[in-house]
């Protein structure tokens, strides 16, 4: 009842009462008032109990994704520390639920930039970013993630590493004009280089007198180089 109402009286109304019969009346304090205790950065049992003392209810717990706070921790109460409400009120913890799990994507195959956007989007970053040559992968394509996806439970803010392909290595042709052709072979063949070879009249002489490409041309393992022999 509000403050200052009579809430009974003893003898009870409609009772007989002697006249200078003694009266008791009792009135309504209003509603019992109490404190919110210190919450935050207690964990959530320490906090029931807090509150348990402080005779307020059962509180009403929200669990947030935090990344630094750990789980189980009071990140804030409503109403908060200090203030003063009435002993039925039902105060709502938040309690950090760690950090928030996320699902890596598999980004091997995809373009760099779109691979890093793609971790972006899923609350992950871009972590150590290696780069090596392929003869499979085009340049500036990963090549590999570290870690795998499905290997390991990673959450937002992670770093995840990236091996980017820089395409094929290239490798000089050298001049071989002038030599035979199994000495051309030999120095072609163990730079990785294939041979292909035309030959003039015959090739009666096994005399390189025209390579294609040139001496100094750039070309990745598994390259052609045509020599014409004569």
């Amino acid at each position: 009842m509000p403050e200052g109402e009579v809430i009974a009286t003893d003898p009870a109304g409609g009772a007989e009462v002697r006249k200078g019969g003694k009266v008791t009346v009792s009135v309504s304090l209003g509603i019992r008032m109490v404190e919110v205790p210190p919450l935050v950065d207690t964990t959530r049992e320490a906090a029931e109990a807090a509150l348990a003392e402080a005779d307020l209810p059962a509180p009403e717990v929200r669990p947030e994704y935090h990344d630094t706070v750990p789980a189980g921790t009071v990140l804030f109460s409503t109403p908060a520390a200090g203030e003063v409400v009435p002993h039925s009120t039902v105060v709502e913890l938040v309690v950090s639920a760690g950090r928030e799990p996320v699902e890596l994507p598999d980004v091997a195959g995809a373009a760099q930039g779109d691979a890093v956007a793609a971790l972006e989007r899923a609350g992950l970053v871009a972590g150590a970013l290696t780069q090596e040559f392929s003869d499979t992968v085009a340049a500036g394509v990963v090549i590999s993630q570290s870690p795998a996806p499905g290997a390991a439970q990673l959450y937002r803010g992670d770093a995840v590493a990236l091996v980017v392909s820089k395409g094929p290595e290239l490798f000089a042709v050298p001049n071989v004009f002038g030599d035979q052709v199994p000495t051309a072979r030999q120095k072609l063949e163990g730079l990785g280089f294939r041979v292909k070879v035309n030959e003039v009249l015959g090739g009666l002489f096994g005399t390189v007198r025209a390579q294609d490409p040139e001496a100094g041309t750039m070309l990745p393992r598994n390259g052609v180089v045509t020599l014409t022999v004569v």
